[in-house]
């Protein structure tokens, strides 16, 4: 079993079982980040209560949702120190539907850090906590302790047994508590319900020493026959795990099934207040479809009930005689669901007549349920019931309503958990009288789970312990409200609680005045919750405020018999007062509640109640000028029964070319008529429109009359946008920078310099613009409006502003040495002057003095934490006041110019005087109902008793007055002007070349042969020449084009002629000598010798030629050579030689025979006989 704790933990954006279904879901995711920014803008706005940076950016949510009535987007948050939640210290912020922020609150703890005390991690342990805290209330452990489950181990959060000391398991989760000293402590934080259901404590124990930090009684014991007061209590108890039902489609329509789901009741039926007022009646239909929409017995959202007896949706009764906390006996209808019993009215242990009280508790625990659902008490906001049918919040939380609880007598309470959590209800009886009967009591009760529930978030159940919470007067008012009829009037008297206290129908009932618009019969002004008992006293008082404010409501919207959807004042009422609960901050006091209810009628009704209000308001004292000081304390407050005064700030100015503006207000009270020129009322009492054209340029005033009584006007200065102004271009290189620049129209303006035509991003502001650009580029310069100087007073307005500082006397002459008391003016964060701003004045207000004395003022800028180290003098200026002053605003001229964003801080303070040093401030505790005078005896150098001194109207005084200046709101035209990047194309030059191919047939050029002087005036960054390869085919003269490119990128052209040339000879094989045979005259043919012989070239096969030519007829040995010739006629030669052989004989003729005639010695000589022969060859 899984265990809610009262406050749980929620990290930041994770909506834990806070949103449960999908279109909520998302919208929250989109909208969230927008409101997180809304938080720290306007948190750090009151940067008067010296909130640093980290107070305001460690937070969890600890709830949020839209609500059903006024769209009004709720977030509540809790501060957190090293992740770790601190209690109490709470804030809110509320965004209605168009954007605007309805209200904020922040309980975050100022400069968190420096009031850190202890250790960081627990000494103790859980067990250790709950064995201190029994300790602490003398209780007896009986049983073992021991953790049950750990709910979540990053957050420290154990569920423990309850260990004989306890009705439930006990939680326990660590966290950070401020105690009474300021400083911050880490705790243990649980809560034990005694066993005897007489105390339901809330304890914050130490969790280094063990030592209680703070206890909460949530369950508080008075007798209402005795003092007329009655106990309410806050529960801490079990929960069961939710589950998520989906939206259920139904096939019939609500009504087809509404007689299978209705019931009928014998009953006080609304708005009879109790047997005093009216008889029973069985009544039927009575359920709410829009509520309760398959009626009061059902729980799991399917046609048909679960329950034939007392119990359903939305509550559970029985009775508790036994004071079990645990279901008695119930009522039974049956199947027909018929809940019609006898009554005795007058009560006795032996004739209770329970069946009737508890089918009356039953019908009225419904009733409320399905009464103020109207009312924006539904689902997503934390009410009451089992099965939330898919429409958000948690579920499981019906009501337990315990009848004739045996607790104790004369009594009744309301125990509320968080949402998710059982809630409870015990009724009591009074002698012979049930509580069960008197229906105004079961409406009060019930009341304390709605302002509980609603205050703070639902999942914050705590927020309602503080002194001056008005948690009874919500509930007599919501007993009142569901009990009134027609006929009734307000000055009538109508006590409260008179059936169960046995008193008649017209009695005084349980307060101290019945409720009455007339001041005889309840003379209760604020003032009266000084002395008045907490709570009830001090609740009585505002619900006679509420009362008075409900009358006013009716006499001016009649009432409605319709409590669902009626339009009277009456519902009027319900509604603002319910919606109010949402708004109002974590432990409010009279004024925060009051102004959540003005702020829920904004939300509302676009305040056309507020006079209403305020009157309501003012006459029982909590007037314009009411302080309720700390919410702690509720003898601090101040009652005041003026009421606003009328007052009315117009827009500072508009462009006369801007559209027709729509939703303006700004007159307060809202509620009034807005005129002038150009000026539309919208007739809602709270916005007009403008249009500045219709106006025209010029000042307009603008009126505004209250419906209060009462009018006020301010003045809205219309312009004329400036022409675009004139624009000087120029030039550059890459790499170098250029000037721009822009001449204003008027010389009194200045110009923006701007990347887009339009929009953009701002770049420089003065006429001249210089910047390095990487190309060509425009910007665009626009003349600004010189700023719109106005008067404005800086007010703070309220005296929690007022910082508490050191206090510190000189040497022995009550110098004042250090800050003491001051009040901070973030000019920028509370006032939205975001310029510079001229200090011309400033003003205080004076209570009392009985001799002339000197004050003097001191403005100080601050810079970061509110400490003496931080702050540095600006300007002092002293004066002499007089008696004669009292009671009055004291102006003290003072020149300062401050810088735009400057923090200031004002002081105020008087030499000394007697011994002793005064100065104007708040209380040191922080108590600041009213202004104070502090004495400070120089002697022990300690403040002494502070006195209050009056003046309600003026001691919170402190202004400063000044001159500002305020944007102009015209957007002149924009002139283009353009830094252009180099656009002169270089200049190219290009000569002709002569480029031979190489062995390969190839050749390249390069720019550098072509390039003959080419030039450029930012430099040539690049030159290339195409084409640049040659081959054997481009023999001869080819065009180049030289391209050269500069710095900029421009490009120019150049053609030249390249005259491709081949000079390599080819290469020629060689052959050997040749012998041939010749013929009979020795003759040969020469043959063709060029296939014998192979040729090279570089570019392609050369021709080869022989010579002599083949087929010549050659004789003996011939040279022969052959000729291998390129394309380009380079050629190249080898030679052999052709020898022809000879193989015929010779012929020779024969000769005849010769006689030789010898000599004597017969011996003769041979002639020469060749000459004789013929030889042929």
């Amino acid at each position: 079993m899984k265990y809610k704790y009262i406050i749980p933990y929620v990290m930041c954006f994770l909506f834990v079982n806070q949103i449960t279904y999908t279109q909520d879901l998302k919208k929250a995711i989109s909208k969230i980040d927008a409101y997180h920014k809304e938080l720290s803008n306007s948190f750090q706005k009151q940067n008067s209560k010296n909130f640093t940076e980290n107070d305001l950016k460690n937070w969890v949510i600890t709830s949020e949702h839209i609500s059903s009535t006024s769209g009004v987007h709720h977030l509540y948050y809790r501060q957190t120190y090293n992740g770790i939640e601190i209690y109490g210290a709470e804030a809110s912020i509320h965004i209605a539907p168009n954007g605007n922020v309805i209200s904020k609150n922040n309980g975050f703890i100022s400069s968190l850090e420096e009031k850190i005390v202890g250790g960081k991690t627990p000494s103790l342990n859980p067990l250790n906590a709950v064995m201190a805290a029994a300790s602490i209330s003398k209780y007896k452990i009986s049983e073992s302790l021991k953790i049950l489950d750990v709910v979540d181990t990053k957050n420290h959060e154990f569920i423990v047994s309850k260990g004989g000391i306890s009705s439930s398991e006990i939680p326990v989760k660590l966290m950070y508590q401020q105690n009474k000293k300021g400083e911050v402590v880490l705790v243990w934080n649980l809560s034990i319900d005694d066993l005897q259901g007489q105390n339901w404590f809330s304890y914050r124990i130490n969790a280094t020493t063990g030592e209680l930090v703070d206890k909460i009684d949530w369950q508080v014991n008075c007798n209402l026959g005795d003092n007329h007061d009655h106990n309410h209590e806050t529960e801490n108890s079990t929960s069961v795990p939710s589950k998520v039902y989906e939206v259920v489609t139904m096939e019939k329509s609500l009504e087809e099934y509404y007689a299978l789901l209705g019931g009928s009741y014998r009953v006080y039926a609304m708005p009879v207040e109790s047997p005093n007022h009216g008889s029973r009646t069985l009544v039927t239909g009575v359920e709410n479809l829009t509520a309760s929409p398959f009626g009061w017995h059902d729980t799991n959202g399917s046609p048909g009930v679960e329950y034939t007896f007392s119990r359903g949706n939305n509550v559970y009764a029985y009775d508790d005689i036994a004071n079990t906390n645990n279901p008695g006996s119930t009522a039974n209808g049956g199947g027909s669901l018929n809940f019609d019993f006898p009554i005795n009215t007058t009560w006795s242990a032996g004739n209770r007549s329970l069946p009737a009280a508890i089918t009356n508790l039953f019908y009225w625990s419904n009733i409320i349920h399905d009464v103020v659902y109207q009312y924006g008490f539904d689902e997503a906001s934390g009410n009451f019931q089992q099965n939330n049918y898919g429409k958000g919040g948690s579920q499981n939380d019906y009501v337990r309503a315990e009848a004739q609880d045996g607790v104790g007598t004369c009594n009744a309470n309301f125990a509320t958990p968080a949402d998710g959590s059982l809630p409870r209800m015990q009724m009591f009886v009074c002698n012979s009288r049930d509580g069960d009967l008197d229906n105004a009591v079961i409406v009060h009760e019930y009341g304390h789970g709605i302002s509980t529930r609603l205050t703070g978030g639902r999942l914050n159940s705590g927020c309602l312990s503080n002194l001056e919470q008005m948690g009874e007067g919500w509930s007599d008012y919501y007993g009142l409200l569901l009990t009134m009829k027609t006929g009734d009037t307000g000055p009538a008297s109508r006590g409260i609680g008179t059936w169960l206290v046995g008193q008649a129908g017209n009695g005084p009932g349980i307060r101290e005045f019945p409720y009455s618009t007339n001041m005889a019969i309840n003379s209760h002004t604020y003032i009266r919750t000084q002395t008045a008992v907490a709570p009830h006293g001090v609740g009585s008082v505002w619900a006679m405020m509420l009362w008075e404010m409900t009358w006013g409501l009716i006499d001016q919207y009649g009432f409605d018999t319709d409590i669902y959807n009626g339009t009277g004042g009456n519902n009027i009422s319900l509604s603002l007062v319910t919606e109010a609960l949402k708004l109002q901050p974590c432990s409010p006091g009279f004024v925060s509640g009051r102004d959540a209810i003005l702020a829920a009628d904004i939300a509302l009704y676009n305040g056309a109640n507020q006079c209403i209000i305020w009157d309501a308001f003012a006459k029982r004292g909590l007037g314009f000028s009411a302080t309720q000081g700390s919410t702690n304390s509720n003898a601090d407050n101040i009652q005041a029964f003026d009421l606003p005064p009328t007052s009315f700030s117009a827009p500072t100015s508009f462009c006369v070319t801007e559209t027709i503006q729509t939703g303006l207000s700004g007159g307060m009270p809202a509620g009034g008529v807005y005129s002038g020129p150009g000026v539309t009322d919208d007739g809602n009492g709270s916005t007009y429109s403008f249009d500045p054209f219709t106006a025209g340029e010029g000042s307009h005033t603008i009126i505004y009359i209250s419906n209060c009584g009462g009018s006020a006007s301010d003045s809205t200065l219309v312009t004329a946008a400036p022409a675009a102004p004139a624009i000087t271009n120029d030039s550059f290189c890459a790499g170098d920078s250029v000037t721009l620049t822009a001449t204003p129209n008027d010389t009194n303006n200045t110009i923006e310099w701007y990347d887009t035509a339009n929009g953009g991003n701002l770049l420089f502001t003065g006429n001249s613009y210089t910047f390095s650009p990487s190309g060509t580029t425009s910007v665009y310069a626009e003349e600004v409006l010189s700023p719109i100087p106005v008067s404005v007073t800086v007010s703070h307005s309220n005296s929690q502003d007022i910082g508490n500082g050191s206090v510190a006397c000189g040497a022995g002459n009550g110098a004042h040495t250090t800050s003491s008391y001051w009040r901070v003016f973030n000019l920028s964060g509370d006032f939205g002057i975001t310029d510079d701003f001229n200090i011309l004045q400033v003003q205080f207000g004076l209570q009392s003095i009985s001799a002339n004395f000197t004050a003097t003022v001191r403005l100080h800028s601050l810079s970061g934490a509110l400490n003496t180290s931080n702050l540095t003098l600006l300007a002092s200026q002293t004066v002499l006041i007089t008696p004669s002053n009292n009671g009055t605003v004291v102006s003290v001229p003072i020149s300062v110019a401050i810088p735009a964003g400057t923090i200031v801080v004002m002081e105020v303070f008087t030499p000394a005087q007697s011994g002793r040093l005064f100065m104007m401030g708040s209380n040191p505790n922080g108590e600041t109902s009213s202004s104070y005078i502090s004495a400070v005896d120089c002697s022990i150098n300690q403040p002494s008793s502070l006195a209050s001194i009056g003046f309600p109207n003026i001691h919170y005084v402190m202004n400063i007055i000044g001159e500002g200046f305020v944007s102009n709101p015209c957007t002149g035209l924009r002139a283009e002007a353009t830094a252009m990047a180099d656009n002169v194309p270089p200049i190219a030059i290009a000569q002709d070349f002569t480029v031979f191919l190489d062995t390969n047939g190839q050749a390249t050029v390069s720019s550098s042969n072509i390039n003959n002087g080419s030039s450029d005036n930012c430099g040539i960054a690049s030159m290339a020449v195409s084409p640049n390869f040659f081959n054997c085919a481009a023999i001869g003269n080819q065009v180049v084009t030289l391209t050269v490119t500069d710095t900029q990128g421009n490009i120019n052209t150049a053609q030249a002629n390249v005259t491709v040339l081949d000079n390599i000879m080819p290469s020629i094989g060689t052959l050997s000598n040749q012998t041939i045979t010749g013929n009979i005259n020795c003759q040969a043919t020469l043959a063709n010798y060029t296939s014998l012989i192979s040729a090279t070239d570089n570019c392609g096969t050369p021709t080869i030629t022989q010579n002599p030519l083949a087929g010549t007829l050659i004789t003996g040995t011939t040279t022969i050579t052959l000729t291998a010739t390129d394309a380009s006629g380079n050629f190249n030669t080898t030679t052999f030689d052709v020898i022809i052989e000879d193989t015929t004989n010779p012929t020779i003729n024969a000769i005849a025979d010769q006689t030789v005639n010898g000599d004597a010695s017969c011996q003769g000589s041979v002639a020469d006989y060749t000459s004789l022969a013929v030889v042929s060859d």
